[in-house]
């Protein structure tokens, strides 16, 4: 059997590295999150016309919900 190989550290730097990475990435799912709740409401109007202003924008955002 072979001795069992020692547990290294992670460099600072790489740490730093993944830090930013997964700063970068939020930021960039929480801005299409925001874009999108901002337009929600121009987004129902265009693609889910409905006697009912409230139902389009229940449709649009269960759309945004959805997928």
């Amino acid at each position: 059997m072979s001795a069992p190989s020692p547990i290294v550290p992670e460099s600072r730097r790489l740490r730093s590295r993944d830090l930013v990475a997964a700063v970068i990435g939020n930021g960039l799912e929480f801005y299409d999150f925001i874009a999108y709740a901002f337009f929600a409401l121009q987004i129902s109007r265009c693609f889910f016309p409905a006697n009912t202003p409230g139902t389009s924008l229940l449709l649009s955002l269960a759309t945004f919900g959805a997928g």
